[in-house]
């Protein structure tokens, strides 16, 4: 906090900006035709150091704050409050500058601004015109020849799982392993990046089970080629561990075990329910109808 804090430049109408900086690998065009990369306060800056300021000020929150800490509590606020919200341009795409500059390559394989969607939380439902906005972006990188390295492939992915898109996660599992996969399930990116297996194998975990606050969200994202399966061992935030099972597409049991008492909302596609469990309690669910 104290790094960003003296890093970050105040604007004239008060607000705090990241930079010089860029938005990785990408460029954008000049009024004159010239190509850039530097600017401020590119999108995806803000939206990790607004991250870092509001992971900060809910752990002093959930886990009590110390006098010494009282400056840092001040700069994560101003942080929070002062930095700029990630917007949309005119067509609707999330912003991946400041300015609604012309991109030199619509179809670049990083799409850097979309870090708020997945990892990051402030993309999310509750913002209708940053949930849309994230489609558009990724409709159109694809619709210009994104996703051709199986690292940005596998973040494709991620993004699908995170907006619940599951036939279009569907599409991108099975082009990666059509174009971006070796023999040995190796990413294909010359010489060869983990990113693409891990991000793949992170995409997949989305699409099955998520937890965001006290709600968990079982089977969000299931692919209709997904039509039966089981997962055991699944670690969700929160020190909860999830064993559960679907056929033809709908939860048949889940059993979560707990490490620490905790009250939590379990979703699902035919319902709801509250669940408190103790520390070290494991709680089974069954779902399966019942046979006449």
């Amino acid at each position: 906090m104290r790094f960003f804090h003296g890093y970050l430049q105040r604007e004239s109408d008060g607000s705090l900006v990241s930079g010089p900086s860029v938005s990785p690998e990408n460029v954008y065009c000049l009024p004159d035709g010239q190509q850039a990369s530097v600017s401020m306060g590119p999108t995806m800056d803000h939206q990790i150091i607004r991250e870092l300021a509001e992971n900060y000020l809910e752990g002093c929150h959930l886990y009590g704050k110390t006098e010494d800490c009282e400056e840092v509590l001040g700069f994560a606020r101003e942080i929070a409050e002062k930095l700029p919200k990630t917007a949309v341009g005119a067509d609707g795409r999330i912003l991946e500058w400041r300015r609604d500059y012309q991109e030199a390559e619509l179809g670049h394989r990083h799409i850097s601004h979309l870090y708020g969607l997945y990892p990051g939380r402030e993309i999310c439902e509750e913002n209708p015109s940053l949930w849309e906005g994230a489609k558009k972006t990724l409709e159109c990188r694809l619709q210009h020849g994104g996703g051709h390295t199986g690292w940005s492939r596998a973040w494709i992915q991620c993004f699908y799982a995170r907006l619940k898109e599951a036939e279009k996660l569907d599409e991108q599992l099975r082009l990666f392993f059509e174009n971006s996969v070796a023999e040995n399930l190796w990413d294909v990116h010359p010489p060869f990046q983990i990113d693409g297996n891990f991000g793949m194998a992170a995409a997949v975990l989305e699409a099955l089970a998520v937890r965001r606050g006290d709600r968990v969200e079982l089977l969000p994202a299931l692919p209709s080629a997904f039509s039966k399966g089981r997962v055991k061992g699944q670690r969700l935030k929160g020190r909860l561990v999830l064993d559960y099972a679907w056929e033809e597409g709908q939860l048949s049991d889940v059993s979560l075990y707990s490490g620490k008492e905790q009250t939590l909302r379990l979703c699902y596609s035919t319902g709801s329910q509250s669940l408190h469990i103790k520390a070290g309690e494991k709680v089974e669910l069954c779902f399966k109808a019942k046979k006449a």
